[in-house]
């Protein structure tokens, strides 16, 4: 995304009165915000790219709506963001959980079986991405045989493949 912008602004008339600004929001929403709130407040930015998590996303789409100030989504989606919690402040130009998940049901089911054990990552894009396939897999005759939610920055996942295999997704 930033290297995206960067590019946009470089071959456009606006190259040398355009400034950038990385902050690293360590997937906490906490942080996104106090960086985001430095951004707008010290640094006087007029538009936000990102973040990238969709809890921070979120977050810091709440906390900009009464301020009016604008955010631009191109990964982040939290699903809130595009219905009950919805700011005309935030663009959304990525893809949301569910049609990440929801369109892969079918393919999934005519390719690969009616059996599946799902993982996400625990946090609430993880969640809502299982949620949104289990959904129609389920309801078009699909067998969720087994699920769980690995912690943000799990690398090693050997001690879940026997419980998986066990399942016989």
């Amino acid at each position: 995304v930033e290297n995206g912008i960067r590019l946009a602004f470089a071959q456009s008339k606006y190259k040398d009165r355009v400034k950038f600004f990385a902050e690293d929001t360590q997937g906490k929403p906490n942080v996104a915000i106090e960086k985001v709130q430095k951004l707008f407040e010290k640094e006087k930015i007029h538009i936000l790219a990102g973040p990238i998590a969709g809890h921070e996303s979120l977050a810091v789409s709440e906390m900009l709506k009464p301020k009016k100030k604008l955010m631009l989504l191109a990964y982040g989606a939290n699903i809130k963001v595009c219905g009950e919690a919805c700011s005309r402040y935030t663009f959304l130009c990525g893809h949301t959980p569910w049609n990440q998940s929801h369109p892969a049901a079918d393919w999934f089911l005519k390719t690969l079986g009616k059996k599946v054990y799902l993982i996400g990552s625990d946090y609430s894009t993880g969640h809502e991405v299982v949620k949104f396939f289990r959904e129609p897999f389920e309801k078009k005759g699909g067998q969720v045989v087994g699920s769980f939610f690995a912690p943000l920055g799990t690398t090693e996942f050997a001690p879940y493949l026997a419980k998986i295999k066990s399942a016989s997704p």
